[in-house]
């Protein structure tokens, strides 16, 4: 055992020994320092802090997810509002601004919404989410110029995606860019070839520039996926028609007429067409059938009796002329019908006499002109009487030739036995 005087010599001399051993391993903190033991701390320090900081932020996201799911926005907002101020870091960067924005969406707040979408977009550039709800919110508002060029940029994110050019094409029409809605459209067709309403839409703006063709193309396209769609039928029946391909037009009308017997538009079409290409008696078959089941239509009461004229059969033209000016004196087309029947009339007997103009043909023409005057009174059918009656006012009778016929007052020809 130490003696008392030997212990207190010992503990004096290891405390002196723990001093000097403690120096010389810390050192003096406030004359040298040790780098690499001070980065350490620094470190250790903000790691430790980083993860209370990535705790609180979890802790709040997690506070308005589950809101947000429920469809409780307005609390949802007082997290996710906090977690966009804290997490500077951008821990949640990919994730907190789409539900932000559509939280504000979903409270009627859509210039928040459209700044949360941005601030998402400035933290993720390639963010497809954000940049289609920012889209959407410009076009609600109107703003087209600013959805152009957020749908633009969508495109170049996604070029293979038919919906950004689908939605630039709507865009491009609303602002009056035709030639880039086409080719917006055009696209659209070539990626989803069975998008039929981006389709119906190229049709319409083709239709738009003259370039017949082209809606040629894109209404047999429609045709082809959807074959029972008369709609579609008829629209391409209908540029058919207008681009004078009488036989082609007459193809679909025969198919709609197939469908839909009483179909009185197509009817009314292949009438004409037949007219068109001179098959006259087809289009007396096509306007009786059109009466058999609509007899009070005017219209192609009048088309018949015209039809009629072109096949030699006057009386009988006379006769539906007739019950249209009988069943409306008003009624212009049934004026220029009549005037038809005795122009026709008058102009095959001046034929069957090799060209030759008698008194008689003057005044069947006198009759034609007098009809014509009568059809000019109807404002819809004013112009075609003026244009029958510029022609005919070179063949009617003159001063003189009254004075030379004073007592003949209607034709004796035989030519016009149908007449009397």
């Amino acid at each position: 055992m130490l003696r008392k005087r030997e212990f207190t010599t010992y503990v004096i001399a290891l405390l002196a020994f723990i001093v000097v051993a403690n120096m010389q391993f810390t050192g003096c903190a406030s004359t040298q320092p040790d780098p690499a033991l001070e980065a350490a701390r620094q470190k250790a320090l903000k790691d430790s802090l980083f993860t209370a900081h990535k705790r609180r932020v979890s802790m709040l996201f997690s506070f308005g997810l589950e809101p947000f799911k429920h469809g409780n926005y307005e609390k949802a907002l007082k997290y996710f509002r906090q977690v966009a101020e804290l997490d500077t870091t951008g821990i949640y960067a990919t994730t907190l601004y789409k539900r932000l924005g559509t939280a504000y969406i979903q409270t009627g707040k859509p210039d928040s919404a459209e700044y949360a979408y941005k601030l998402g977009i400035d933290r993720n550039p390639k963010d497809i989410y954000s940049y289609s709800s920012l889209g959407y919110i410009y076009r609600t508002k109107g703003q087209n110029q600013d959805a152009i060029d957020v749908y633009t940029k969508l495109h170049e994110l996604q070029p293979d995606s038919a919906s950004h050019l689908r939605f630039l094409g709507e865009l491009y029409v609303k602002e009056d860019m035709i030639p880039e809605a086409i080719d917006a459209f055009q696209q659209v067709v070539q990626k989803n070839p069975g998008d039929t309403k981006s389709q119906e839409a190229l049709s319409a703006l083709l239709n738009q520039t003259g370039d017949i063709d082209s809606v040629i193309k894109t209404q047999t396209s429609l045709v082809e996926q959807d074959p029972e769609n008369l709609r579609y039928r008829m629209d391409l029946a209908q540029s058919f028609f207008k681009s004078s391909q009488f036989e082609k037009a007459i193809e679909q009308y025969n198919v709609i007429i197939g469908k839909d017997p009483q179909n009185i538009s197509a009817l009314e079409y292949m009438g004409e067409c037949y007219q068109q290409i001179d098959k006259y008696s087809l289009a007396v078959d096509t306007y009786r059938k059109i009466l058999s089941f609509d007899p009070e239509n005017k219209k192609n009461r009048c088309n018949l009796a015209m039809s009629l004229a072109a096949v030699g059969k006057y009386s009988s033209a006379m006769r539906e002329a007739k019950k249209v000016i009988s069943a409306d004196s008003n009624y212009g087309l049934g004026y220029i019908a009549q005037g038809i029947v005795f122009e026709t009339s008058a102009e095959k007997c001046v034929k069957n006499n090799g060209g030759k103009i008698t008194w008689d043909d003057k005044l069947v023409y006198k009759m034609a002109y007098d009809s014509f005057v009568k059809a000019k009174k109807d404002l819809s059918t004013k112009q075609d009487a003026e244009n029958h009656l510029g022609y005919l006012a070179t063949v009617i009778p003159t001063k003189e030739d009254y004075f030379m016929h004073k007592t003949q007052k209607y034709p004796k020809s035989s030519c016009y036995s149908w007449i009397r």
